[in-house]
């Protein structure tokens, strides 16, 4: 029993403590209404998903808070190497951060339908070659910090974030910390109405 018992704490990793928090923070600092979403750069349901929630956001953007956390999943090719890139304008030019999930999103079936033929310097090619489009970022700038192991460690902190969540996919989200599971299915700004009337 001893044994096992040290197997399965040797197995365990610990989530990193982080400062500042996970995630991209939009709307007021303080709301009761709050919501925690999980994306994947890569993932066609959270590309399906972002329109109507933005759409709602932006004609409720003074009460409600969207924290959005990136999960790159392992079966969507090059998503971590997106990701590193996202976090980079995270935390250097955070206005610019919405810009740059947007064009990924609407850009991913380039990713999805022909990475896997690329070679590993034409995947961050093209990952810093869109980011530079999406953001105005210079393109060396990003192709530098793809190999930046501070903004690789941040991803992999924000991947173990989201496990210890228990999430296994995107889109996912918590409001008021927790799982709104219907949500998941949400794609039009009317879906996010229904949700909230409940509150009201």
């Amino acid at each position: 029993v001893g044994v096992c018992l040290l197997s399965i704490a040797a197995s365990i990793q610990l989530v990193p403590l982080t400062v500042p928090k996970d995630g991209y923070t939009i709307g007021p600092a303080v709301s009761n209404y709050t919501i925690d979403v999980f994306y994947d750069h890569l993932c066609i349901d959270s590309k399906n998903s972002y329109p109507g929630l933005m759409s709602y956001w932006n004609n409720n953007s003074d009460w409600l808070q969207i924290n959005f956390h990136i999960f790159p999943l392992p079966y969507h090719t090059y998503s971590f190497e997106v990701s590193i890139a996202g976090r980079y304008i995270q935390k250097y030019y955070p206005q610019r951060f919405l810009n740059f999930m947007a064009y990924m999103f609407n850009h991913q079936k380039e990713f999805l339908d022909t990475a896997m033929q690329w070679t590993w310097s034409t995947v961050q090619t093209h990952v810093a070659q869109y980011a530079a489009q999406a953001t105005g970022v210079s393109y060396s700038e990003i192709f530098d910090a793809l190999e930046d192991p501070e903004i690789n460690m941040d991803v992999r902190k924000s991947w173990k974030y989201a496990t210890s969540k228990l999430n296994t996919g995107t889109p996912r989200f918590f409001f008021n910390g927790v799982w709104a599971h219907e949500a998941t299915s949400y794609t039009r700004m009317e879906n996010w109405q229904e949700f909230f009337q409940q509150f009201k």
